[in-house]
């Protein structure tokens, strides 16, 4: 299964008089710009007709959203509450298991920390963080066999720079 992780783009700064509901919190006018353009890059990456899940929150279904779009994303994306900022890496790799491996490549869009505990159960078996991706930042990973922790190489690290310049 090849697994593309990715953190949603910049959003509107925190401010509980606008955003009382921080889940609700939605993407800056630039940070739309920029996940466009770093969406452009992960298809030239080679991301191309991955199954999407994302986070509930706002920020993570625009990112979403825009990515579905530039990747040609097969089906509907679907809203997994595991993806959620406080979720868990394990809880992650069950709903993993669950959809099936045959499923094609998939990404994930949500937040960190938990994207880069995530990274680091599949990789190690550890909930530890092996990398910090930045916003709109993506990672690749591999699983040649059944989910589950240590059971995935990183296949590339990239930043929403890179990605925008790769997609240009």
């Amino acid at each position: 299964m090849e697994l593309v992780l990715v953190r949603h783009a910049p959003a509107e700064p925190r401010d509980p008089e606008r955003w009382p509901d921080d889940d609700r919190r939605r993407l800056s006018r630039e940070g739309r710009k920029l996940a466009l353009a770093a969406a452009r890059g992960l298809r030239r990456a080679g991301v191309e007709r991955p199954r999407i899940a994302t986070s509930p929150l706002a920020r993570a279904r625009a990112t979403a959203e825009i990515l579905a779009g530039a990747v040609e994303a097969r089906g509907p994306l679907e809203t997994w509450p595991e993806l959620r900022p406080e979720g868990a890496g394990e809880a992650v790799v069950r709903r993993l298991v669950a959809a099936g491996a045959r499923s094609g490549p998939r990404v994930l869009v949500g937040h960190e920390p938990n994207l880069g505990l995530l990274a680091g159960l599949l990789i190690s078996g550890e909930e530890v963080r092996p990398f910090r991706l930045a916003k709109f930042g993506a990672a690749r990973l591999t699983v040649p066999g059944r989910v589950g922790p240590a059971s995935a190489s990183l296949d590339w690290l990239l930043t929403r720079k890179q990605l925008v310049r790769l997609g240009a």
